[in-house]
């Protein structure tokens, strides 16, 4: 399978552009090169397994450029689920208003629900208006 392009988002604020830059490139091997115009994936894992990454998000304003998360984000729901409905377990990273969120059962992070269902449950949810953000890898 080639790799796959897409355009960043400009609606997405510059900082966490660049900490999602900065998280693709310290995966071994690299994921993504970076351009001025967007990021270049490869699919190849280093066993040589096919894998996909993948970036959701909700909330916010205008339209997600990426995938959508499922989940209501009203201040009541806590529980969502990605685009793929599945990941790869250790691999979903979330972001919440751009700021990383630590998986843990603490007031401010998360846990994984059901890998093998794409779950996750965030230990406060978010309030209206507030936004998600989700990268993960999805096996072959």
């Amino acid at each position: 399978m080639p790799p796959f392009r897409y355009r960043r988002a400009r609606s997405i604020p510059a900082q966490v552009r660049a900490m999602i830059d900065d998280r693709l490139k310290k995966v071994s091997p690299p994921i993504a090169s970076v351009t001025s115009t967007g990021y270049t994936y490869s699919d190849q894992q280093p066993s040589g397994n096919p894998a996909a990454w993948q970036i959701d998000q909700a909330g916010g304003t205008g339209t997600p450029t990426y995938g959508t998360l499922s989940g209501l984000i009203n201040g009541a729901n806590a529980v969502y689920t990605v685009s793929a409905a599945q990941y790869l377990t250790g691999t979903l990273t979330v972001y919440r208003n751009g700021v990383l969120v630590a998986q843990g059962t603490g007031a401010n992070e998360w846990g994984e629900t059901s890998t093998s269902a794409g779950t996750f449950t965030l230990v406060t949810a978010p309030l209206t208006g507030d936004w998600l953000m989700a990268i993960y890898q999805v096996g072959a």
